[in-house]
């Protein structure tokens, strides 16, 4: 099992970046009213959903069945996000004798933490992805799509670090890049308050 845990001087540095990420890229709270309003109005069978990547090879289904107030960000961001980003990820991590999963499934529900994959199968939190609409939702997510693909066929002798680092450096580097996530260079730029943080 995998979950994104953190430690304390990484909280520092989250919220360091969450308040960056609230000055310049918050969603508005009408954007974030229209995700809620839209999925409030969606009736119950359409919270379990299911598309292609944009390559064809994958299938993926979302449910929200335990979170329907988050049915319409899942269709509207988190759907393209992964149709787009699946396939880059899968090439990102090809393997001559590995296949990435042809389907995953990503349940939306009333949990603590963030998210965490087990298998085929992410386990994300709703509320905190609520509170994250226009910040961490989506790359939260990728993070975990890397995770899907790195079964490679069951093999658990990975260390952690390695595990954990392909998933942020796809999703700091490569997905979010203008987000600085885990750029401590840009960090330390910043000034002495994001700088402080990390020491």
């Amino acid at each position: 099992m995998r979950m994104l845990i953190f430690v304390p001087r990484q909280r520092v540095v989250v919220a360091a970046i969450a308040v960056v990420s609230l000055i310049c890229n918050f969603a508005s709270a009408a954007e974030t009213e229209t995700f809620f309003t839209n999925a409030a109005d969606a009736s119950a069978n359409t919270n379990h959903f299911q598309f292609k990547t944009d390559d064809g090879r994958c299938a993926v289904s979302i449910d929200t069945v335990a979170a329907p107030e988050l049915n319409g960000w899942a269709r509207e961001k988190l759907e393209p996000a992964l149709a787009a980003w699946y396939p880059k990820i899968t090439a990102a991590l090809a393997n001559e004798h590995f296949n990435a999963p042809g389907h995953f499934k990503i349940i939306i529900e009333p949990m603590g933490g963030v998210a965490y994959t087990l298998g085929t199968e992410v386990h994300a939190s709703a509320g905190w992805l609520k509170s994250e609409i226009g910040r961490e939702a989506v790359g939260s997510l990728i993070h975990e799509a890397v995770h899907v693909v790195q079964q490679y066929g069951g093999h658990s002798e990975n260390p952690g670090w390695l595990v954990e680092g392909c998933a942020d450096y796809i999703r700091w580097f490569q997905y979010e890049p203008e987000s600085h996530g885990a750029d401590m260079v840009w960090l330390q730029k910043r000034g002495n308050f994001f700088f402080a943080a990390l020491q």
